[in-house]
């Protein structure tokens, strides 16, 4: 599948402006870097670059270029490392100024050569995802589907709690780590119910789906069957603090429910928009609350008042993270080579299979910045310059690009499962420039939803012939093809 020759002059275009924003960023880092807002305008100026390519697609394609999945990871380096700098999220006074700038020059680096990895012949996706992205699922169907998927998920909560209603119940006020289903760092043979969970991150786009397919839409007794389970899943997702999941589940959906009409209007722009501002909201109120429960945010141990990131949409410290790693690495510390790569690509295996499975990437950057009992990320762009530097940087930014590209052909396929298929595709590139573990952990949703889709849709074939009138009417409903 190659490149058609729109998409290498869109690509080659907008490398070229990604370069040149990062130039500029460069030569705007001011001498008195360090003060919290004093990195705006580098940051302004190099995220405005980022965005070049998904306007340019726009432009050439309509307002369905910018679904593309090379689009949204260019949105996510603004949202997971820029927006520390457009916030003025914290100061810079653990950096020196070189250290910034090499920062700045790496995210350049690595953003430009994402459209370039597009000029790669594409393979389409794997051949198990697209038998499942043709798979035709009625209503009833699709209802299954997502009560199947909340059986599953629901039982890697309800088995460490016994199904104790009054212990599940309990668990969700308690903060993240006091929960019965909480578990430390190295699992054993628990971590096979652990996998359970992965159903449910599927469930907000497949209750988009089941509204899609009734006749009667929201009206529909199975849809509000489907929100209460979905919202049941979210409840316990957001107790362990995941916020990246939370995010990844009701963006998927949201997606969704904007892609399955052929044209946009002002309205659904919108409520998209508007529901965008609220995930962000309940994102910040679960970092709020992770640590003291929602029992403690109750009772009055913590309140609005109390958070420390009040004001500003807080992600991670990514770009505080990246400088220092670029600042270790190699002077300080040897590049780390193919064990940040093998070390998440093992992690699925689990411990109880492999006792002796490398427990980190081959370094500690808590260690390495003197801190202790925490956890910190820098971004896919830090684990790649930890491993070979700018050359590992580039290399994976031109995969990223292939396999986006790859992702995107999916919206050539008619059916509405393709598109379930492509906007959890779509969370999992967003996601994954947290780290390359989230790619592969995330990758479990999109791979749990094949599975449960192609079993349905297999139980719908059985019965196509003994379906009743309203039934077939339901099956029949199919959706036209995006002007991709």
């Amino acid at each position: 599948m190659r490149p058609l020759p729109g998409d290498a002059g869109v690509a080659l275009a907008g490398s070229a402006i990604i370069g040149a924003g990062g130039v500029l960023a460069v030569a705007l880092t001011p001498v008195d870097y360090a003060p919290q807002g004093a990195m705006f305008l580098p940051a302004a100026v190099l995220a405005t670059s980022l965005l070049a390519i998904p306007l340019m697609r726009a432009l050439v394609e309509g307002l369905h270029g910018l679904l593309h999945a090379e689009n949204l990871l260019l949105v996510a380096i603004i949202y997971w490392i820029l927006l520390d700098l457009l916030q003025g999220a914290y100061p810079l006074d653990e950096l020196g100024r070189d250290d910034v700038i090499a920062a700045l020059e790496t995210i350049a680096v690595f953003a430009l050569f994402i459209p370039l990895g597009r000029l790669i012949p594409a393979i389409g996706a794997p051949r198990p995802i697209a038998r499942a992205a043709r798979a035709d699922l009625p209503v009833q169907n699709a209802f299954i589907a997502v009560c199947l998927c909340f059986a599953l998920c629901i039982s890697s909560y309800g088995i460490p709690a016994r199904f104790d209603p009054a212990r599940m119940i309990d668990g969700l006020f308690q903060p993240r780590f006091a929960a019965p289903w909480s578990r430390g760092d190295l699992g054993g043979w628990d971590a096979f119910i652990d996998h359970l969970a992965y159903f449910g991150y599927v469930l907000p786009a497949a209750t988009v789906l089941v509204a899609t397919r009734a006749k009667a839409r929201w009206a529909d007794p199975r849809v509000w069957i489907s929100v209460m389970l979905t919202a049941i899943v979210c409840a316990f997702i957001a107790q362990s603090g995941g916020r990246r999941i939370i995010g990844m589940m009701l963006g998927s959906g949201l997606l969704l429910w904007m892609i399955l009409k052929e044209r946009f209007s002002f309205v659904r722009t919108a409520v998209v928009a508007g529901g965008a501002v609220g995930v962000l909201s309940l994102l910040q109120f679960i970092l709020l609350i992770r640590n003291v429960g929602l029992e403690g945010f109750l009772s009055g141990d913590v309140g609005l008042d109390d958070f420390e990131f009040a004001g500003q949409f807080h992600v991670d410290d990514n770009f505080l993270r990246l400088a220092q790693i670029i600042h270790y690495f190699p002077d300080v510390v040897e590049y780390v080579g193919w064990k940040q790569i093998y070390y998440v690509l093992v992690r699925p295996i689990p411990r109880a299979l492999w006792p002796d499975k490398p427990i980190d990437a081959g370094f500690s950057l808590p260690g390495l910045v003197g801190k202790s009992d925490v956890s910190l990320s820098s971004s896919i762009i830090g684990e790649l310059y930890a491993s070979y530097g700018i050359a590992a940087v580039v290399l994976g930014a031109l995969l990223l690009g292939w396999a986006a590209a790859s992702w995107t052909a999916l919206l050539r396929e008619r059916s509405e499962n393709a598109r379930v298929l492509y906007c959890l595709g779509l969370m999992v590139f967003f996601v994954g420039m947290r780290s390359m573990q989230e790619i592969i952990l995330m990758t479990y949703a999109v791979l749990a939803w094949t599975v449960v889709s192609l079993v349905t849709s297999k139980k719908s074939s059985a019965r196509s012939g003994a379906m009743a009138p309203s039934e077939r009417d339901d099956s029949e409903q199919k959706c036209e093809p995006s002007s991709s």
